[in-house]
């Protein structure tokens, strides 16, 4: 069983810190994915998917390292889907904000971090 010292301090501060560092890559690569010339929707996309890869092996190894989680495939795929939903409203959300304002989406792109 977990320590009330793991529970209530150390996850939520390994949680934050994967979220940040994970939003930090998310958009630093977005940033550069469209100073390069891709379109805002895929250099967002991309951006996104980059954070994603860092945060959900990061979380598994190290955020819930306490808990001795076997891998577990229905984890995965529940993560995968949540991961596809907000990846999906974040590109439409961008997309659709640069389509009325262009040139302005890089910067709600930035809001939708």
């Amino acid at each position: 069983m977990k320590s009330f010292k793991d529970t209530v301090l150390r996850t939520p501060a390994r949680f934050a810190a994967v979220s940040a560092a994970a939003f930090v890559l998310d958009a630093a690569a977005a940033l550069a994915l469209a100073a390069a010339g891709l379109p805002l929707a895929l250099a967002t996309a991309g951006g996104f998917l980059l954070g994603a890869l860092l945060a959900y092996p990061a979380h598994e190894v190290w955020t819930f390292a306490g808990e001795r989680r076997p891998a577990c495939a229905r984890r995965l795929a529940k993560s995968l889907a949540a991961a596809l939903a907000g990846l999906g409203a974040r590109v439409a959300c961008v997309g659709a904000l640069d389509a009325v304002h262009p040139g302005t989406g890089l910067l709600a792109a930035g809001y939708l971090c």
